[in-house]
């Protein structure tokens, strides 16, 4: 399940106009980059 940071990106996401798949990947972007930041 995502949570509610993650379903902000997506829904501002979508917002922007890209799409389903789009999104995922550029959450999943957005998600390693914090974790590379938060393990750092």
């Amino acid at each position: 399940m995502l949570n509610p940071k993650e379903v902000d990106l997506y829904q501002r996401a979508k917002q922007m106009g890209v799409t389903d798949s789009t999104a995922k990947d550029y959450i999943r972007t957005v998600i390693i980059q914090a974790q590379k930041i938060y393990v750092s």
